[in-house]
């Protein structure tokens, strides 16, 4: 019997982007004849005497320094790199995300909330959060604003995350400089959970006074707190998928210079950016429980005595809002989330469908075409690798 394709690799899969990408590299490995076997090495343990451990059919390495550049160069085998600078090592294939995208999601989104003052808080010197700045800033300063800005170090080798403690005491400060009410963008969610964690003890309310959105959309960090936190939602899981189609074809025909894009599709809003433009605390609070129980028997008058309006006020009230009624955007949660169990999951129709709200497998179906004119098998079946949500 054939021995599985042995491909290391070599990026930071202690964050959730991290573990998608591995994820979906694997489950499109096993499609291939005798398989794959994963040898996971993170970036931060180094790269020294690797070739020596191997054979290794094909490399995922995501480079963090010089002296990985130099050990990625002299690599006897297929490699894929993982996001790196345009610069490095141009002659080998990679598959980029595209973070100014992010960045320009990102303003979008926080103007969406109706807040004047804004703030950009990121990690000097790191390509992603560069990236991710540059494009923020170029559209807030279109639309008329002029954001705050905080860069600080980043800590590759923290045991815990790759913010320093050091660093804490500038975060803090920064948060209460700020002007309130504010909306802050950071690089990451590692640096929008230290936001949060700084401005809850100085007072400072989520979202009222201070809207915070993240980026990567990690689980891990925008779930265990609350407020829960807004994130731009990038695919990582379809970077996974493409790199595993390099693979496949550099591991039969060695050629170099392929470079793919992917590029984030939306915001995942939470509640820390829950923010009616206007202010309009009924809106609020109903957003609020819509996005906390989605999937839930939700019913809309039920909604609107709990914020102490009929049904016919809270749904003028939405649409003056956010131009949608309360039903509307239920259901626009409910797809969004059944969208996401479709790409990044192996779960049925009808699980997918209990998931998400609907009464039954075949009520999902129905509003799934009214959405997006396909079926919810075909939808899986287009954009599983693609991206397009």
């Amino acid at each position: 019997m054939s021995k599985a394709h042995r491909i290391l690799v070599s990026i930071f899969h202690d964050v959730r982007g991290g573990r998608a990408l591995i994820s979906e590299l694997a489950r499109v490995g096993q499609s291939w004849q005798n398989g794959c076997l994963l040898h996971l090495l993170s970036p931060a343990e180094g790269l020294e005497g690797v070739w020596q451990r191997g054979p290794w059919d094909a490399a995922v390495i995501q480079v963090t320094d010089a002296r990985c550049r130099d050990i990625v160069a002299a690599a006897p085998c297929p490699v894929v790199l993982f996001d790196p600078r345009d610069e490095l090592l141009p002659e080998l294939d990679r598959v980029c995300l595209d973070h100014a995208a992010t960045g320009a999601l990102a303003a979008q989104h926080l103007l969406a909330t109706g807040r004047r003052q804004f703030a950009y808080l990121g990690f000097d010197g790191a390509k992603i959060s560069e990236l991710r700045e540059a494009a923020f800033l170029a559209a807030l300063r279109k639309a008329g604003h002029e954001p705050r800005l905080l860069r600080i170090p980043i800590a590759l080798n923290h045991p815990r995350t790759r913010i320093a403690n050091s660093s804490l005491p500038d975060v803090r400060r920064f948060v209460e400089s700020l002007p309130m009410p504010s909306a802050v963008f950071c690089g990451n969610d590692e640096l929008a959970r230290a936001i949060l964690e700084e401005a809850l003890p100085l007072g400072i309310s989520v979202p009222t006074d201070l809207a915070i959105l993240g980026a990567d959309d990690d689980d891990l960090l925008c779930l265990t707190c609350t407020p829960t936190l807004s994130s731009v939602h990038v695919p990582y899981h379809v970077a996974g998928a493409q790199i595993a189609h390099l693979l496949k074809r550099r591991m039969i025909r060695y050629a170099k210079g392929t470079c793919i894009h992917v590029a984030p599709k939306e915001v995942i809003m939470r509640d820390s950016t829950r923010v009616a433009p206007g202010g309009d605390s009924a809106v609020e609070k109903s957003m609020r429980r819509m996005h906390q129980d989605f999937s839930a028997d939700l019913r809309m008058t039920t909604l609107a005595a709990e914020v102490g309006l009929s049904l016919s006020t809270l749904e003028r009230r939405f649409k003056t809002a956010l131009g949608v009624t309360p039903l509307q955007e239920l259901r626009r949660l409910r797809l969004h989330e059944a969208r996401r169990l479709l790409t990044e999951t192996d779960q049925g129709i009808r699980e997918i469908a209990h998931q998400t709200g609907f009464q039954s497998a075949a009520r999902f179906c129905i509003s799934f075409r009214q959405e997006t004119q396909t079926s919810p098998t075909d939808y899986r079946r287009t954009h599983r690798n693609t991206g397009a949500r």
